[in-house]
C-alpha cells in the first residue's frame, strides 16, 4: 500500500492490542543497504553534533538496531544486551543503535555506554532512516524495533523486522550473519 508517495504496511507491527502502521518498503538480504545520515554527539567529544552516513562505514561490518525510544525498558535492555555482546561479534564490527529522539537525549545515555562500539544515532531531524529502512511508526513518530547487519561492501546480510515491539531481536542469528560477513581470522 503508499500513502501518498510512502509505502506503507500494517499489520507488521504491535504493541498489546495496538496495530501500527510501519511506512517504508521492508529491505531483504542481498540488497544494497540505503545510505544514510543520522546525528550523535560523540561520547568524549566536545559536545558538538556529528553526522554519520553508512558511506563513511564502507569497509566495516554493522549492525543496525532501531529502536522506539531508550528510555523504555525494552529498547534500553537491548542496548545494554549488544553491548554485553560485543566480543562476539568480528574483528572492527559495531553497532549503531538508531531512535528518532533527539541528538541530545541520546547524547546523554551515550556518555554512560563506556564503549565507542555501539554509538546512539538520531533521526530526529529528516526520519529518512526509519522511511528508507521500512521502520518508521505512523502512529508514534518512532522507529519499529528492526536488525540489520551490514557487510562491509554495504550489502544486507542480516534483516529482521520484529512484529512484537514488547520483543527483543534474535541476536544469536544477526551475531552469525555478522560473523559470516566479517573479517576471517587466520584458521578461518
Amino acid at each position: 500500500m503508499t500513502s501518498g508517495l510512502v509505502p506503507f504496511r500494517v499489520g507488521e507491527a504491535f504493541e498489546g492490542d495496538e496495530h501500527l502502521t510501519v511506512l517504508g518498503k521492508k529491505l531483504k538480504v542481498g540488497q544494497q543497504a540505503p545510505d544514510f545520515w543520522l546525528q550523535h554527539i560523540q561520547r568524549g567529544g566536545d559536545g558538538s553534533i556529528k553526522t554519520v552516513s553508512l558511506g563513511q562505514l564502507e569497509g566495516m561490518v554493522r549492525i543496525i538496531s532501531p529502536i522506539n525510544a531508550i528510555e523504555t525498558q525494552v529498547c534500553k535492555k537491548e542496548t545494554d544486551h549488544w553491548i554485553e555482546l560485543l566480543d562476539l561479534l568480528p574483528y572492527g564490527a559495531g553497532v549503531l543503535v538508531v531512535s528518532t529522539e533527539t541528538v541530545f537525549t541520546l547524547g546523554r545515555w551515550q556518555q554512560d555506554i563506556g564503549t565507542s562500539r555501539v554509538v546512539l544515532l538520531s533521526d530526529f531531524i529528516h526520519r529518512r532512516f526509519g522511511v528508507d529502512y521500512g521502520v518508521l511508526i505512523k502512529e508514534w513518530g518512532l522507529l519499529q524495533r528492526a536488525v540489520f547487519v551490514i557487510d562491509p561492501h554495504g550489502r544486507l546480510a542480516y534483516v529482521e523486522y520484529v512484529k512484537d515491539q514488547m520483543v527483543e531481536p534474535d541476536y544469536e542469528a544477526a551475531i552469525a550473519a555478522a560473523k559470516a560477513v566479517g573479517p576471517k581470522g587466520a584458521d578461518g
